[in-house]
């Protein structure tokens, strides 16, 4: 029996070691995300990460702004042996912006990018965070 709980106990660290940091699974509804942050589907086999902030013209909260301007966000999209490099826009957007992109039977928008900037206070890349809305196809 003690045999039992410990080669359970082992088994349960082993799969803890093997997946990956910063890795959960998608679920409909609203989820934050850090750089380097992943969803994983494993019904469709996609994998989606949230690689970096591209840009942020956004007019900051502590000016005054001609236009409101925009923020993008490059995602990596791994399904099977196709991967795509994403950009998502948010705010003012050009001709082929897009804010939502399918990912193995999901549509996946970005709703928001944190945190808003403020000129007094720049915003260090690695410090955003971002908020997409998955629902299922």
């Amino acid at each position: 029996m003690k045999w039992s709980i410990v080669l359970l106990s082992a088994l349960l660290v082993l799969a803890a070691a093997c997946s990956p940091a910063g890795s959960r699974g998608f679920e409909a509804g609203q989820v934050d995300m850090s750089p380097g942050e992943r969803l994983d589907d494993v019904q469709s086999g996609s994998v989606l990460t949230f690689v970096e902030i591209v840009q942020d013209s956004r007019c900051p909260a502590d000016a005054i702004c001609v236009s409101s301007g925009f923020v993008q966000v490059r995602l990596l999209i791994e399904q099977g042996e196709i991967t795509r490099d994403v950009v998502l826009t948010l705010g003012d957007m050009s001709t082929g912006d897009v804010n939502s992109v399918e990912v193995g039977g999901w549509t996946v928008t970005l709703v928001e990018v944190n945190p808003y900037p403020l000129a007094s206070a720049p915003v260090d890349y690695a410090d955003y965070s971002i908020t997409l809305d998955l629902y299922a196809d």
